[in-house]
C-alpha cells in the first residue's frame, strides 16, 4: 500500500526497518517477513476502524432504550431498532479504506439515524 506508513514501536513511529528495536531474548525476523506482517495487519485496518466508529454511533444511540426516558411511539421506536440494527450490520457490506493519511475512514456510507 503506497505511501506507507511508519513502523510504530513503544516510544513512537521508527523512520525504518533498521531502527526498528526489538526487546532482548528475541530474534529480529527478516525485512520480508517483517514487511509481510505489517501488510497483512495494516490490511485490517479499514474494517477495525469501521467497528471502532460503528460501536461510538451504537453506544450514542443506547438512551433511546433507557427505562427512564419518556415514552416513545413505537413506530419511532421500530425506526431506532432499524437504524441500530443497520449500523451492527454495516459490517456485513462494507468495504472501507484508509486515505492516504492512513487514519480517515473512507469508503462508508452511514445509515441515517432517525429524527427527534
Amino acid at each position: 500500500m503506497d505511501p506507507k506508513p511508519p513502523y510504530y514501536d513503544l516510544d513512537g513511529p521508527v523512520d525504518d526497518w533498521e531502527s526498528f528495536i526489538i526487546p532482548e531474548g528475541y530474534d529480529k525476523p527478516t525485512r520480508e517477513a517483517f514487511d509481510a506482517k505489517f501488510a497483512e495487519l495494516y490490511a485490517l485496518q479499514p474494517m477495525r476502524r469501521l467497528r471502532i466508529a460503528r460501536n461510538y454511533k451504537l453506544t450514542d444511540t443506547d438512551w433511546v432504550f433507557s427505562p427512564d426516558l419518556p415514552s416513545m411511539t413505537t413506530e419511532k421506536l421500530e425506526e431506532w431498532k432499524t437504524y441500530r440494527q443497520a449500523l451492527r450490520d454495516i459490517t456485513l457490506n462494507a468495504s472501507p479504506t484508509l486515505a492516504d493519511d492512513g487514519v480517515e475512514l473512507l469508503n462508508v456510507t452511514w445509515p441515517e439515524p432517525p429524527t427527534n
